[in-house]
């Protein structure tokens, strides 16, 4: 559920919700745009990981996003918590703060999986 601003300074306050899936420990990230380029956040979550990640990450720049996988400091510290290669959250992060930061548009991103029958032939 999205949170409507309620003052001014709350304007870029951003929140998402995020089900992962198999483990099924929801998620809640709330992201508040400091300046122009930096960002604090908030990271909800009864899974294990996501809660040390929470302690590790609490501010990231706009430079941030823009790194490479390798060397942006969202997936590694996703990575030094403990977070899953399929874990959705550190993708989910970004794109709060993406929003937040007024340079993506608020949009629900989904994964859906279906089953094709094999008939031999792949695609």
């Amino acid at each position: 559920m999205m949170v409507e601003p309620k003052t001014e300074s709350e304007i870029f306050c951003q929140q998402v919700r995020v089900f992962p899936g198999n483990c099924r420990l929801p998620c809640s990230i709330q992201v508040k745009k400091n300046s122009k380029s930096l960002v604090s956040l908030k990271i909800f979550s009864d899974c294990d990981q996501v809660t040390v990640l929470d302690t590790l990450l609490n501010e990231v720049t706009i430079d941030d996003l823009f790194l490479p996988i390798s060397q942006n400091p969202i997936f590694i510290q996703a990575e030094m918590a403990g977070c899953h290669n399929s874990c959705p959250i550190p993708v989910a992060i970004i794109k709060t703060i993406e929003v937040a930061m007024g340079i993506a548009i608020a949009q629900d991103t989904t994964i859906q999986f279906s089953r094709i029958i094999e008939s031999g032939e792949f695609m």
